[in-house]
């Protein structure tokens, strides 16, 4: 402005002094009260005007161009033109700083460097940047997206290392663009303000490549396929931020990214090769976070002094961390390689967890309630921890095998899978120690140690696991020591160390099956189900067939307070000692309504057990060498069958050295393998009327003749119809039951994405969902289930207990859904997700199937 003060004062006075202007590619001397431009003669003010447009070639209307890279600082700041002392038409990114520090408002500097020469080497600080500016490296030409050509080094500063690179000021908007930032003593970029990077690469700085804290506002950061590499401490560290963060890579740091008391949002990054210092507050962790959103984001060999190699969250339990579409690979840490949780609430939406190790415990995931007192991981929609060759590895430090809880998770909180594979992995594929599980529609199979392993100390743990299965796995499937166990309509099979083994605690076990495995270990009893010192124990409408043990009991060891099998098929077990089919060891234990044939042993092939064991209504038949092996008489409560004299039965109604006539172990319906009985079975109408159980094992409703039958099933004559019959209650919370048969939901219609809940003036508040089931002629009707769960992971509802779906015919079932009749989202006063699930059942009304989770509804609260 000094300019334009002097030619104002010179055109006042009148001056007919020659005037000497200086602008960036214009030198001239014109009098000061006219000159001739074009054959017509201009006044004073006409000049003033014409070099001021002249100087605007450098200054606030044509922006700032950095065309030199030495060092020196601004001629005059402030005047709107950036130039050094010695040069007319020199502006260096010192000068152009200090220049646009000059200026109120947005400024932006540019880049018009020599093209050999594209280096800046300060060497001092450069200025702090006080006012908006656009920082413009995709200014310089022959720029091409994705490269860096403009680089400010500060390898060369010859000050003490305590300097960053690019200082920005509290609570000012900058944008830096296609710059690489390299080599500074501290960080590359410090910054209080609101931040936009776009195409940097910040580099081999000493400290952290950008350091953010916001100063009285919490501004927000966006990053935009940048690259932060090679820094000593952190790649990102912020605190106070919202960070964003879209495409770019983190490699080789420190530290990846660490946001504390902020958030972070990130999609389509790589977060890879951070490897840290043991002091440093994230050493190594590819994340650092509190609170946070990832998707589609790679997390790559990152390695922890302590927690959490790939991501360590850390939470008071207000805030969230959700991971969709993601991959946590090849993470290495103390505890929690993959992931560490300290507090609050994780969802793992389709993403994969493989090759990551813990030291200690939870190779792929740990997970602890922290200072928050409460944390809950959600597993589901197709997530895998663990991949056939690519596990996690929970071991020791010391020694070559593997010898951790939990290669797979670890948890002291609460765990919630579905639909999910755990799988793999060396170690447990989860141990749950004094924490709270929950399994539904997943698979945990090929771990080294146990599928599931499960210690409590002070109190029963719960563990619910329904339309699971577990398989294959080194040791037990479940191994369950002080817990409450709830597995309904699931699979434990071809396990190594026994299907399940639990110590002390109830177990309800029903419409499921335990085959083929195996337990090898003389010390532990039970190669199907070993119980011992239990609770209340209730197995139901299940199968125990084809398990073998070194020691007692090849299908089942019962030793609890009270036990109660029914309607259970026992067939094609083996014990090296006694109790082929199982060994009953329990203050009482009853079985009614079952089916013990084809086991086999050393000595009982097929029941083990005494006096404080009753039996009625059961088939004992065709088991090796004998049926029965008692110390004292097995009670009969009446109405059995023995093919043998054994069992010593001679109570009412039954029947000794008798043939059941059974067909083979095979699919008759129902969730799982029963033995038919031939048409001329003399255990057809043989049963107890008062104490048969009102269905079979296959949930047919007896009798179907004139009195039920013996056994686990129940014969259906051809000229009979079933009557139908309502799904037993379950005895765990109200989730979808899952099903065994291979029905397709597809394709599945939403008549809209959002749905809108309280006053009358929001749209839509109405919600029509449509699915398509096929073979229709497998099933009678569609149950529609639904849960709320809110976007930011501080607040869920149970599923509900579902809704009848309309028949439309060709396979289609729709259900209108009103936002005011679901509960209520004015508790949490934020958009909730509203997941969905089919449950698909037969004419007898029983599930037979269960669709994936939907999730792509959004719930909102109406505001108007």
């Amino acid at each position: 402005m000094n300019t334009e003060r002097n030619l104002m004062r010179n055109a006042e006075q009148g001056s007919a002094e020659w005037i000497r202007i200086s602008a960036p590619s214009f030198w001239g001397k014109f009098p000061a009260a006219s000159r001739a431009i074009g054959g017509r003669m201009i006044r004073p003010m006409a000049i003033l005007l014409l070099l001021l447009l002249a100087a605007g070639c450098d200054g606030k209307g044509g922006g700032l161009v950095v065309n030199s890279t030495g060092d020196s600082g601004d001629s005059d700041p402030g005047d709107e033109i950036c130039r050094i002392a010695a040069s007319a038409t020199e502006c260096t990114l010192r000068a152009a700083i200090e220049e646009a520090n000059a200026w109120a408002g947005t400024n932006t500097i540019t880049f018009n460097l020599p093209a050999g020469s594209l280096t800046i080497a300060p060497l001092s600080a450069l200025p702090e940047i006080r006012e908006a500016v656009i920082l413009d490296g995709m200014s310089q030409p022959g720029y091409v997206r994705g490269t860096t050509l403009v680089t400010l080094d500060g390898g060369g500063l010859l000050v003490p290392p305590t300097l960053d690179g690019l200082t920005v000021a509290a609570d000012i908007a900058v944008t830096m663009k296609g710059l690489a930032i390299v080599e500074f003593p501290d960080s590359g970029i410090s910054n209080r303000g609101e931040l936009i990077l776009e195409e940097m690469n910040v580099s081999r700085n000493r400290d952290v490549g950008l350091a953010t804290g916001s100063g009285a506002t919490p501004w927000p950061v966006t990053i935009v396929d940048s690259e932060f590499t090679d820094n000593v401490s952190a790649g990102i560290s912020s605190n106070m931020n919202a960070v964003t963060i879209t495409g770019g890579i983190i490699r080789g740091n420190g530290g990846g990214i660490g946001v504390s008391n902020g958030s972070l949002t990130m999609r389509g990054t790589e977060v890879r090769d951070n490897i840290g210092w043991a002091l440093h507050p994230f050493g190594g962790v590819g994340l650092y976070l509190s609170h946070a959103e990832l998707t589609g984001v790679i997390i790559d060999n990152n390695s922890a002094h302590d927690c959490g190699g790939g991501i360590d969250f850390t939470s008071d339990g207000s805030h969230s961390l959700i991971v969709n579409e993601s991959t946590l690979s090849n993470n290495i840490a103390y505890l929690g390689g993959g992931l560490a949780v300290n507090g609050g609430t994780v969802r793992l939406n389709h993403s994969v967890l493989i090759d990551n190790k813990a030291r200690i415990d939870g190779g792929g995931v740990h997970i602890v309630p922290g200072s928050a007192g409460t944390a809950t991981l959600w597993v589901e929609n197709g997530t895998e921890i663990g991949q056939p060759g690519h596990g996690n590895t929970a071991e020791y430090e010391t020694g070559d095998i593997p010898f951790g809880r939990g290669g797979g998770i670890y948890s002291e909180a609460r765990v919630e899978v579905s639909n999910s594979v755990i799988e793999g992995n060396s170690g447990d594929g989860i141990y749950n120690n004094n924490g709270w599980l929950r399994l539904q529609t997943s698979v945990v199979r090929g771990n080294t140690m146990n599928g599931i392993a499960s210690h409590s100390s002070l109190t029963p743990g719960t563990v619910q696991i329904s339309g699971s299965t577990i398989e294959g796995n080194t040791l037990s499937g479940i191994y369950a020591e002080y817990a409450d166990l709830y597995f309904i309509g699931g699979l434990i099979r071809d396990n190594s160390e026994g299907g399940l083994q639990m110590d002390r605690g109830d177990l309800d076990l029903s419409y499921s099956t335990i085959s083929g495995n195996i337990h090898l270990t003389d010390a532990r009893t039970g190669g199907g189900i070993g119980l011992r010192s239990m609770g209340d124990v209730v197995i139901q409408n299940s199968t125990i067939s084809g398990n073998s043990a070194t020691s007692n009991g090849g299908g089942l060891y019962i030793q609890a307070r009270s036990g109660v099998v029914k309607n259970v098929t026992i067939s094609g077990n083996r014990s090296a000692n006694t109790g082929g089919g199982m060994v009953a060891a329990g203050d009482a234990v009853t079985l009614n309504n079952v089916t013990i044939t084809q086991n086999s042993a050393d000595h009982s092939g097929g029941i083990l057990g005494d006096n404080r064991l009753t039996v009625r209504n059961s088939i004992i038949a065709e088991n090796t060498p004998i049926n029965c092996a008692a110390p004292d008489p097995i009670v009969s409560g009446g109405f059995n069958l023995d093919d043998g004299t054994t069992c010593g039965f001679t109570a009412v109604g039954d029947l000794s050295d008798t043939s059941p006539k059974l067909g083979p172990l095979q699919d008759n319906g129902g969730s799982s393998f029963t033995h038919a009985l031939a048409p001329d079975s003399p255990a057809i109408d043989a049963g107890d009327d008062a104490t048969c159980l009102p269905l079979d094992q296959r949930n047919v409703a007896r009798p179907q003749g004139p009195h039920c039958d013996i056994g686990a099933f129940e014969a259906v004559s051809e000229d009979a119809t079933p009557t139908p019959t309502p799904t037993p209650a379950l005895d765990i919370t109200p989730t979808p039951t899952p099903g065994l048969s291979p029905i397709l939901f597809d394709p599945v219609e939403f008549s809209s994405d959002e749905l809108f809940q309280g006053g009358k003036t929001c749209h839509p508040m109405s919600l029509t969902v449509k699915v398509m089931v096929a073979p229709a002629d497998l099933v009678h009707s569609i149950a529609l289930h639904y849960r709320l769960v809110e976007k930011d992971g501080t607040g869920a509802y149970d599923w509900n207990e579902g809704l009848k779906m309309e028949r439309l015919g060709n396979g289609w079932y729709q259900l209108e859904l009103s936002g005011n009749d679901l509960p209520s989202i004015y508790n949490w006063q934020n958009e909730a997700w509203l997941d969905i699930q089919f449950v698909a059942y037969d004419s007898n009304y029983q599930p037979v199937a269960r669709s994936e989770v939907f999730r792509q509804v959004t719930l909102q609260r109406c505001m108007r």
